[in-house]
């Protein structure tokens, strides 16, 4: 049977990492084909859209003397 195993996303988490491999592992050994589906956290995009928001209004202001 064909899988396909959704996570959060990994970014620097070994432990997700590991968790992965372990149940990709046990369920080749169960007979059955996994993969590993990658999905883009929206909310991390949104974060650094704000963020670059945040820095260029700082720059106009503090900076530039501009409202």
């Amino acid at each position: 049977m064909k899988i396909g195993i959704i996570t959060l996303p990994f970014n620097w988490n070994y432990g997700g990492i590991l968790q992965n491999f372990a149940l990709q592992w046990a369920l080749k050994e169960l007979g059955h084909s996994s993969i590993t589906i990658n999905r883009i956290d929206e909310v991390n995009f949104a974060l650094k859209d704000k963020i670059k928001i945040i820095i260029k209004r700082s720059i106009k202001k503090y900076l530039l003397r501009k409202k």
